[in-house]
């Protein structure tokens, strides 16, 4: 019901309707409010992921959103950690304090990689959508990108230097 009272179709059209390709005839064809869901890419900034002996984690804590892609990795360290300082602790406060210390860290660097990450998907600028679809497509052109496989990798730690 609240998508028909706020129909996001109108500020989209006027925010992205002019950056050209496929967009303006995409958001043409868009149907109505009450046939599509819609949705907010959002972060969750919190100074504190826990109040005494309360603790949220995963996104309740530290949502990253979709765009850094490392929410369901976040939430199952979050909840191994929690485990670890909680083993055998007999001050909670005082491990639940060392949990959100050693977490927030890798938190908020996978929030900076969402915020990055949205401003490559979702350039705000026909320029930037230019520089964005040019640079993809370098990466991606047949005889660079044998040059590049050759010298880079992907682990399962993320993107890191082959041996080669």
């Amino acid at each position: 019901m609240a998508a028909r009272l706020n129909d996001p179709l109108p500020r989209l059209k006027a925010a992205f309707g002019d950056l050209g390709w496929v967009l303006p005839e995409t958001l043409a064809a868009a149907p109505g409010p009450e046939d599509i869901y819609y949705d907010v890419v959002a972060q969750v900034e919190m100074a504190h992921w826990q109040s005494q002996r309360t603790v949220l984690v995963g996104d309740a804590a530290y949502a990253v959103s979709l765009m850094a892609g490392q929410g369901a990795s976040l939430a199952l360290a979050g909840g191994r950690a929690l485990g670890q300082v909680l083993d055998g602790a007999v001050d909670i406060e005082a491990a639940l304090a060392r949990f959100e210390q050693g977490l927030r860290p890798l938190a908020l660097e996978n929030q900076r990689a969402g915020r990055r990450m949205a401003k490559w998907f979702v350039p705000a600028t026909p320029f930037h959508a230019a520089i964005r679809d040019t640079s993809v497509n370098i990466m991606t052109w047949p005889p660079l990108s044998g040059l590049l496989n050759r010298f880079f990798s992907f682990s399962s730690k993320g993107f890191s230097l082959s041996s080669h």
